[in-house]
């Protein structure tokens, strides 16, 4: 149990919530089909608690409701919001960045989610965050808690409280749903990465590479 939970943390810590899921069910699914001729009472997954699976918006924050973002956030979750903004990176990527990642005025990443590599010109973040040379990673601080078990979701918790303090609807409730669902939070900032490319006139293919998705129709329907 011990074993199958510490396996979970490593999947919670790389994976969207959809996709955690899906790998302890299949887990769970492979432990029952060779349990009885093993002779196995218990199910180790069996007790994995599934992961919440966040909705992510589809519009991009507008100018203001960026400035009132920024105004609200403090130390690294400010740092973390402007390279979301940025390179449009996701927030495990954004939260793991290290300085080795820079090189000049670009930042290489292999992304965690499907392992593409991207490299994003970076010369207004670095100006943004206004240290170059260091060691190490970025954020710190941020980068040891998203190492925990849950430790991604109560950080994209804490940017969902800075949203909701800047005055912006961060959830909404319909008729027919179970539950309230996410509509705005730290993957807003990638959808305003790549709308505000296009927006500059770069050649969709182009950010496609950016951003590291697999086809230019994910890309069109980001921005």
């Amino acid at each position: 149990d011990t074993m199958a939970a510490d396996y979970a943390g490593v999947l919670s810590a790389k994976y969207s919530g959809a996709t955690f899921n899906k790998h302890i069910a299949a887990l769970r699914i492979c432990w029952a089909a060779v349990a009885k001729s093993l002779g196995l009472e218990s199910n180790p997954w069996g007790s994995i608690a599934r992961k919440r699976n966040e909705t992510h918006t589809r519009r991009a924050l507008s100018a203001e409701e960026i400035a009132a973002i920024l105004n609200k956030a403090e130390g690294e979750m400010r740092d973390l919001i402007l390279i979301g903004l940025h390179t449009g990176l996701r927030l495990g990527d954004a939260a793991r960045l290290k300085w080795e990642n820079f090189h000049g005025d670009t930042v290489a990443v292999k992304t965690r989610k499907t392992g593409a590599e991207v490299a994003i010109p970076a010369r207004r973040l670095l100006d943004a965050l206004g240290r170059r040379g260091a060691k190490g990673y970025v954020l710190p601080t941020i980068a040891e808690k998203v190492a925990k078990n849950h430790g991604q979701e109560q950080v994209s918790s804490d940017v969902v409280d800075i949203f909701t303090a800047a005055g912006i609807k961060t959830s909404e409730r319909k008729e027919g749903w179970s539950r309230a669902r996410n509509v705005a939070g730290f993957h807003a900032l990638r959808h305003t990465f790549v709308s505000r490319c296009m927006s500059a006139g770069i050649p969709v293919a182009i950010v496609k590479e950016l951003v590291g998705h697999t086809t230019e129709s994910m890309t069109s329907h980001y921005s």
